[in-house]
């Protein structure tokens, strides 16, 4: 518990709420639900008329559901969510939610972006620039007739949300250090992303060393026996994906394409297309924090989480893409 103060009954509450439940809603979500309705609908050739009015129909005889929580309890989380002195988090790869001072999370974030070597904090917004380099881009592709006119609206940047960061604590480690995540949602990027997630998706495993998950790895570990003058060790690298470099992970990413034999059945783009594109994403390492905005230096930045797919790349945790078959 932070040393902000939080009544008691606040905190109690939040703790029996917090996880794993949804309050239900007081109003029907009527434009969320719109929206979740074209987005599906943008991925789907036929029906779609057909899909809107049964979704229109639904909301027209919706009722609100009864509330599945007290007024009391209502009330402690609205104090929860105004109370500026504090910041609610999960934890990383911990089922647990985290209170921490608001004052000690920005300071923490701060520290960590005070580091000149691996950020740079920018004058200006990057982001009129990349969306015009990308939109040349798409507009030169379709001209070509190597993308849709449905694909161009995919990747089209309609929004120009500056990525914004943030920081999960881990509090199963000392001094609960911070990974870097920056949500590239509705970013100029997310589109172009998703697309370039799909080709290179089919590409994730290739390789003698992957291990899809530690489940496969205890199954694999069953049948291997360690003789007595052996040990077996593991290697923890600090700070793993702001170490990974841009150059040397598209190279990754153009040998997996030079030797992928199905990629013209995916997509009509070439290779250098593909590398185009994924460069620009992986250079435009920027990101919003506390209202000034940021660049991280020279390396790829993230754990990155596409179309609900999480793959290795620019050194912070974000929203683009790449670990292919090193």
């Amino acid at each position: 518990m932070p040393s902000a103060w939080l009544r008691v009954r606040d905190s109690k509450i939040f703790n029996e709420l917090v996880l794993n439940y949804a309050v239900s809603p007081r109003t029907t979500p009527i434009e969320d639900i719109v929206v979740a309705t074209e987005l599906a609908c943008k991925s789907i050739n036929a029906e779609k008329d057909i899909i809107r009015a049964k979704i229109f129909n639904t909301i027209n005889t919706a009722k609100i559901p009864p509330s599945n929580i007290s007024s009391e309890e209502r009330k402690a989380l609205l104090n929860l969510k105004k109370n500026n002195d504090i910041t609610i988090l999960p934890a990383d790869k911990v089922r647990a939610t985290v209170i921490l001072d608001t004052i000690d999370y920005v300071s923490k974030v701060n520290d960590m972006l005070s580091d000149s070597n691996t950020y740079e904090q920018l004058k200006k917004d990057p982001t009129a620039n990349h969306k015009r380099k990308l939109v040349n881009i798409l507009n030169r592709h379709f001209n070509d007739k190597k993308i849709s006119r449905k694909e161009k609206n995919d990747m089209f940047p309609t929004a120009e949300n500056v990525p914004r960061l943030y920081c999960l604590p881990k509090v199963h480690k000392p001094n609960w250090p911070i990974p870097p995540i920056v949500d590239s949602i509705n970013t100029i990027f997310y589109g172009v992303s998703r697309y370039i997630k799909e080709i290179l998706k089919p590409l994730v495993g290739n390789s003698k060393h992957h291990v899809e998950n530690s489940k496969q790895l205890a199954k694999e570990m069953r049948n291997i026996n360690i003789p007595p003058n052996e040990t077996l060790i593991s290697f923890d690298v600090v700070s793993l994906y702001t170490k990974t470099p841009v150059k040397e992970a598209i190279k990754t990413v153009e040998h997996c394409l030079k030797q992928d034999k199905q990629l013209n059945t995916r997509t009509k783009l070439e290779m250098v297309d593909i590398i185009e594109l994924l460069s620009l994403i992986l250079n435009a390492t920027y990101f919003s924090f506390q209202g000034k905005i940021y660049k991280h230096r020279e390396f790829v930045y993230g754990m990155v989480r596409v179309g609900g797919d999480c793959y290795s790349t620019n050194g912070i945790q974000t929203h683009h893409m790449v670990s292919l078959c090193r």
